[in-house]
């Protein structure tokens, strides 16, 4: 009687270790991800912004910041998606 316990455990142990080897090998060779170390400047100049509350200054600041890449992968991830 144990052993029949024992094997209906063991099925749906073996199904959830598949799953996660599954999960981790999708997620682990996604080669469209785009490094850290691309965006890195982007970061740095949008952090770098006036301490200022004056409307003029907070202008600037706009003005400065570049938002044309902001959607750049955004095809990227509909066709994940999809």
């Amino acid at each position: 009687m144990a052993t029949r316990q024992n094997n209906n455990l063991l099925f749906p142990l073996a199904l959830l270790v598949l799953a996660i080897l599954i999960f981790v090998v999708i997620f682990m060779n996604n080669s469209g991800k785009t490094s850290d170390n691309a965006y890195q400047s982007d970061i740095k100049q949008m952090q770098t912004v006036s301490a200022s509350d004056e409307v003029e200054d907070i202008e600037t600041d706009l003005d400065n910041t570049d938002l044309d890449k902001l959607d750049s992968e955004l095809d990227d991830i509909d066709s994940l998606l999809q």
